[in-house]
């Protein structure tokens, strides 16, 4: 069978694809990081390279643009955009495709185009998937009897997941035994004592109309109820504006005061510090004082000059 690279993000996709491609019989290799494809590449040599992310380890334009500097390598790339994804044309020109998918793309789905692109017989690996899930489904339906049978205490228990998820149905169920055994226990002692003392004082609908709380302590002795105590309220007088808050106008003028003086200290300060008004020109104005500066320059002056310098320095590198 042909082999299938999987470069995902998403690592529940990972392994969903991945399983469904061994299950027909291609060999799969998945790989959560696109900084690791060169060397998977080199060592795996697939034929099919799938690439689906929006970020993180994966991108769909990374897969594309890495596959494109593989000059050597002469398979078949997929890659799988996120929904209503519009890549720039400047991107499309930089990666490797030859199909491209919009996500989400159904496994059956990505059977079928793997298969065609490698090369395989489409049909006959679209019937044996269609085989195995409904040999699957058949096996489920015996296994169950085609009719649900499971009470309540056994829906309780979980029926995959890791050994912590284990012990937490486990602790449940142990909670619901001990409650159960704790409720039996109690009745069982509240109908003793009632064959005691000649009736019972736990059912609240054998008497709807009596106080059983208040019966009780009358029973068990312990008198009549305490008189509600009395709570009295005393009205705080509102404190005076000479109290310890002080009065706020005095604190007011006070920052006033010390505002004025700061300000007359930093007018001190920088009475003698003149900043022009203009401290900078524009670029018209230095090009009109460059033409004014030439205007008096000597040209023919300047350029024997020049001449002079260029025969001096032939001169002093002449062999």
């Amino acid at each position: 069978m042909s082999k299938v690279l999987l470069v995902y993000e998403d690592y529940a996709d990972l392994m969903n694809v991945e399983a469904t491609l061994k299950r027909v019989g291609f060999d799969v290799l998945g790989v959560s990081s696109e900084y690791s494809l060169a060397d998977q590449m080199l060592g795996f040599n697939p034929e099919v390279v799938v690439g689906s992310g929006r970020g993180g380890k994966v991108t769909t334009l990374g897969v594309g643009k890495r596959l494109k500097e593989m000059t050597r390598w002469q398979g078949k790339s997929i890659l799988i955009f996120p929904a209503n994804a519009k890549p720039a044309p400047q991107d499309l020109l930089k990666i490797r495709v030859d199909m491209i998918l919009e996500a989400p793309v159904p496994v059956m789905r990505l059977v079928q185009v793997i298969a065609r692109l490698s090369g395989q017989d489409e049909g006959a690996i679209m019937d044996r998937l269609n085989k195995m899930s409904l040999d699957t489904q058949g096996k489920n339906n015996q296994t169950g009897g085609g009719v649900s049978r499971t009470t309540p205490e056994e829906e309780a228990i979980f029926v995959k997941g890791n050994s912590e998820e284990a012990d937490a149905a486990e602790h449940v169920e142990e909670d619901s035994e001990r409650r159960r055994v704790e409720f039996r226990f109690g009745e069982r002692m509240n109908a003793a004592d009632s064959e005691k003392s000649g009736f019972s004082l736990t059912s609240e609908e054998a008497f709807p109309d009596v106080d059983l709380s208040a019966l009780e302590r009358e029973l068990t002795g312990g008198g009549t109820p305490e008189p509600e105590k009395i709570e009295t309220f005393v009205e705080e007088e509102p404190l005076s504006p000479s109290g310890a808050e002080g009065n706020p106008q005095e604190e007011l003028a006070k920052a006033e005061a010390g505002l004025k003086a700061k300000m007359a200290r930093y007018a001190e300060m920088t009475k003698d510090v003149k900043v022009a008004p203009k401290s900078t020109i524009t670029r018209v104005e230095a090009r009109r004082r460059q033409k004014a500066l030439v205007a008096d320059w000597d040209t023919e002056n300047l350029n024997k000059l020049d001449e002079l310098r260029r025969d001096f320095t032939k001169a002093l590198f002449k062999k």
